[in-house]
C-alpha cells in the first residue's frame, strides 16, 4: 500500500498501483498486446505516463493474473540502458533470480562478473541464462528496458557496436516462449530505430501509442487517491485543474507535483481532515509555476557555495538539445564532485535537499544511502523544461559549450598551421568565457571530442593568443615611444634652429645700431 496519495515528480512504482488511476482501460489493452506479441514498445512523448503504465498498470496486472495464458508467477528485471547496458542488464536479471543463479558462486561479485560476460557472447546468451537456471516451468520473465532511447545516445558517445549488440539480445530474447520484452521510449526518438538491424519490424508489430487521458479519467487520477486517503478537494479547484492542464504534454507531471505540495499544506492546516483548497493552488503559484517555484525554494536554501554545486549538478543531469528534446542525463556523484572541484559529501548534501520527501527532484530516492557511485538523475524530464532558473543554466551553458567548441577547433588547425592565434574581439570574447566559465578537464570531456583530449592544447592557445596579443600591445607601445622620441628630438632641433637665427638677427641688429652710431 501506498504511504502517500500523489508520488509528485517522480513516476509511480510497482507498488503503488492502489493510487494509480484513470488507465484501466489503457492497462487492458497493454496486457492484452503482450499476449499477442512478446516485444511490446510502449511510445509516447516525455511526460505522457509511460513508465507509470508500466509499472504501476501492466506489472500490478500480470502478478493479478490477467494475462491467463502466462500464468501469475513472473520474474520481473527493470533497468535503464544507461552507459552501460549489459552491466545493467546483468544487475537487474541477479535480482529477478536472486540465488537461483547467484548460489553457484562464492559471492555475488563473482556471479555479477560471469553473468555480464555470458550476456555479451551473443544475441541468444539471455535464453540460453534463462535456461540454465533451475527455475520452475510456469515462471516467467518480464524485462522492462525503461527510457530505452538512452540506448541511442550511448551509441552515439563511440559505443555504437555495444549498443547494436544490447538491442540484438533483446529481440533474440523475445522470440523465447517464457520471456517477454518491455520498452519505454519517448515517440521523438522514433526515427532513431531504422539505425539498428531488425529493431524497426520489432517495434511495428508491438506498438503500443500511450493514450492521452480524456477529462473524466484525468479528474479520477485528481480525486480518486485523496478520497482513499480520507481527503477531498474542493470542486471548483478540480475545474481549476482540469481547465489549466489543458493540452500541455507535461500536464501529468505537473498536476502529481502540484497535487503533492498541496497535499503536504492541507495537511499542515488539518491533519484530521485533509482538504484542497483554491487557496492552496493560488500558494504554490498554479499549475504552470508551481514546479519552478518549488525548485527555486529549494534552491533558495543553500548557500553560495552550494548555490554553484547546484548550477554544476543540474547542468550534469541535462542532456543539451533542442529546447523539447532536452533530456536527463544520469551521472554519478563523484563525477559532479569532480567538476565541482569539491568533496562527494559535499555535492551529497546539495543533492539530499533537492530529493526530500515533499519534494522528490532527484532520484535516487530519500532513504537510498549516497556514496561516490551513486547514479544521480532527475526524477522527471518535465523539470528540465519547466524550472525557469535551470532553463538559463542551459542555455548559459549551450553557450559555453559552443565557445569551447569553436575554440578547440581553432586550436587543433593552429597546431597544424592552418589558422592564426586570436587577436581583437574573438579574444576578447574567449578570454571573457574562460573567467566566467572557469572550464577543467572534466567539464571539458563532456563537450570535447575525444574526451578533452584536446583542452590542454586548447588552453595553450589561448594563452599563445594572450601573449601574441600583450606582445602587438608593447610593439605598439615602443613605436609610440621612438615616434614621440623622434617629434621630440625634431622639435629640439627646429627650436635650436630658431634660436641661431634669433641670435643673428639680434647681432646683426647690433651691428647695424654700432654703425650708424
Amino acid at each position: 500500500m501506498s504511504d502517500f496519495p500523489y508520488p509528485g515528480l517522480r513516476p509511480f512504482l510497482r507498488h503503488e498501483s492502489d493510487i494509480f488511476f484513470g488507465r484501466e482501460e489503457h492497462t487492458d489493452q497493454l496486457i492484452e498486446k503482450l499476449g499477442n506479441t512478446h516485444f511490446i514498445a510502449v511510445l509516447g512523448p516525455s511526460g505522457c505516463g509511460k513508465s507509470s503504465l508500466v509499472r504501476a498498470g501492466l506489472l500490478a496486472g500480470l502478478e493479478t493474473g490477467f494475462l491467463a495464458i502466462a500464468g501469475v508467477h513472473w520474474r520481473l528485471a527493470e533497468l535503464r540502458p544507461g552507459n552501460s547496458p549489459f552491466s545493467r542488464l546483468a544487475n537487474a536479471l541477479l535480482k529477478a533470480f536472486g540465488t537461483e543463479y547467484t548460489g553457484n558462486f562464492t559471492n555475488l561479485t563473482e556471479a555479477f562478473a560471469f553473468l555480464q560476460v555470458e550476456l555479451r557472447r551473443g544475441p541468444l546468451s539471455l535464453q540460453e541464462v534463462f535456461n540454465e537456471i533451475q527455475l520452475e516451468k510456469n515462471i516467467n520473465l518480464l524485462l522492462v528496458v525503461d527510457q530505452f532511447e538512452e540506448i541511442f545516445r550511448y551509441s552515439q558517445q563511440g559505443a555504437a557496436e555495444e549498443a547494436a549488440a544490447f538491442i540484438a539480445l533483446l529481440l533474440a530474447a523475445s522470440q523465447h516462449p517464457k520471456i517477454y520484452i518491455v520498452i519505454t521510449m519517448r515517440s521523438d526518438f522514433l526515427g532513431e530505430v531504422a539505425l539498428f538491424h531488425d529493431l524497426p519490424q520489432a517495434i511495428a508489430a508491438g506498438l503500443f501509442l500511450t493514450p492521452r487521458l480524456n477529462r473524466e479519467q484525468l479528474q479520477e487520477t485528481i480525486e480518486a487517491p485523496a478520497n482513499m486517503f480520507g481527503g477531498e478537494i474542493e470542486p471548483a479547484l478540480v475545474t481549476r485543474l482540469l481547465n489549466d492542464a489543458g493540452s500541455d504534454p507535461d500536464q501529468l507531471p505537473l498536476l502529481q507535483h502540484a497535487l503533492m505540495w498541496m497535499w503536504n499544506l492541507a495537511l499542515v492546516d488539518n491533519p484530521e481532515h485533509m482538504i484542497l483548497k483554491m487557496r492552496h493552488y493560488q500558494t504554490i503559484g498554479g499549475l504552470t509555476m508551481a514546479l519552478s517555484k518549488h525548485a527555486d525554494e529549494a534552491y533558495a536554501e543553500l548557500n553560495p557555495t552550494q548555490k554553484k554545486i547546484a548550477e554544476i549538478l543540474f547542468c550534469n543531469l541535462s542532456e543539451i538539445g533542442n529546447e523539447r528534446r532536452n533530456m536527463h542525463r544520469p551521472v554519478k556523484l563523484k563525477e559532479i564532485a569532480i567538476q565541482a572541484d569539491k568533496s562527494w559529501q559535499e555535492v551529497a548534501a546539495v543533492v539530499e535537499v533537492f530529493r526530500q520527501v515533499k519534494r522528490s527532484f532527484l532520484i535516487p530516492p530519500i532513504g537510498q544511502i549516497l556514496e561516490p557511485n551513486s547514479v544521480l538523475n532527475v526524477s522527471h524530464e518535465s523539470l528540465i523544461r519547466q524550472w525557469q532558473r535551470l532553463k538559463y543554466w542551459l542555455k548559459t551553458e549551450t553557450e559555453s559549450a559552443e565557445m569551447y567548441r569553436h575554440l578547440e577547433d581553432t586550436a587543433r588547425r593552429w597546431k597544424h598551421h592552418q589558422a592564426e592565434l586570436w587577436t581583437g574581439l574573438d579574444l576578447e570574447n574567449a578570454l571573457a568565457w574562460r573567467k566566467h566559465t572557469q572550464p577543467s578537464l572534466a567539464w571539458a570531456k563532456r563537450y570535447g571530442k575525444n574526451q578533452g583530449k584536446y583542452f590542454n592544447l586548447s588552453m595553450r592557445f589561448l594563452e599563445a593568443s594572450v601573449a601574441k596579443q600583450q606582445e602587438k600591445i608593447l610593439r605598439k607601445q615602443r613605436q609610440a615611444r621612438q615616434a614621440r622620441q623622434l617629434e621630440l628630438q625634431k622639435v629640439r632641433q627646429r627650436t635650436a634652429f630658431i634660436c641661431v637665427i634669433l641670435g643673428l638677427i639680434l647681432i646683426t641688429g647690433l651691428s647695424f645700431w654700432a654703425y650708424s652710431e
